[in-house]
Order: structure tokens, then sequence, then C-alpha cells
């Protein structure tokens, strides 16, 4: 087979490349890794990639929980009483602000089972920063 990219047809246009740090963010709490790990994937000595995933944890609550396995359980901001806690999945906040710090990642996708989280604050924070596509997944399996 023979491709001649000289004469082929563009049909589509590919606006970014990006990658879920769903499971793998939460376990870097190394801090020289976290940057070191968002450097090499989103950084302009890196891939430059644009898409970044950050997946709103559903927290965990013994016999009520569909992910089986627990290195993929993600803290939820949301705690059982209703209130929030801002510090939980510091990890993963954490590589997802040094991958933002960039100034290359513009398109956010955040998702997950979000058991009724209000976002505003998590607005507030987007709105500082140089993300200008946000794409919001509702509650896993919906």
């Amino acid at each position: 087979m023979k491709i001649n990219l000289s004469s082929a047809k563009k049909i589509n246009e590919l606006k970014g490349f990006g990658a879920s740090a769903c499971w793998w963010s939460p376990q870097i709490s190394d801090e020289k890794t976290a940057s070191e790990v968002a450097e090499l994937l989103y950084g302009d000595n890196g891939l430059k990639m644009n898409i970044y995933r950050y997946n709103v944890g559903g927290g965990y609550e013994k016999g009520n929980v569909r992910v089986e396995n627990p290195w993929r359980v993600i803290e939820s901001f949301m705690n059982k009483d209703g209130s929030f806690n801002w510090d939980a999945d510091k990890n993963a906040v954490n590589v997802m602000k040094k991958a933002l710090a960039t100034g290359n990642v513009d398109t956010l996708i955040f998702g997950g089972k979000d058991r009724g989280i209000d976002y505003s604050e998590f607005c507030d924070y987007l709105e500082k920063c140089s993300v200008k596509n946000l794409i919001g997944t509702p509650a896993t399996g919906h």
C-alpha cells in the first residue's frame, strides 16, 4: 500500500491532543515528579498537549462504589454531610494546576460522578487561567 500525502484531500483538522489524568495524577505526591510530568506532557519542551481531562471524584462509600479497583477510586470534594472539602484530591489538583500553568492547555474536560457538586469555586479558579474551552461531562453512566 502506498500513501501519497501530496494529493491527499483535507477532510478534517485536528484541533488538539491531550490525555486523561483521571487515575494516574492522584498517585503523584512528589512535587518534583508532578512538575516534570506536567512539563513532559503539556510544556513547550515536551509533547505540548493542549487538552487535559480532570476527574471529579465521586468519593468512596463502602458497599456503594462502582469502581472495583481501589487505585481508581477518586477522592470526592463533597463530604457525606453535603459540605465540601476543597483540599481533597490534592495530588491530582496539583498536577492539573501545573499543566494549566504551562499556558498550553486551552481545553479542560472535567467530569465524573459529581453527586450534586456546585462547581462555582472551580469555575472561579478557571476564570483566572488560560483555559478557553470547558467541557463538563455528566455523572458516570448518564
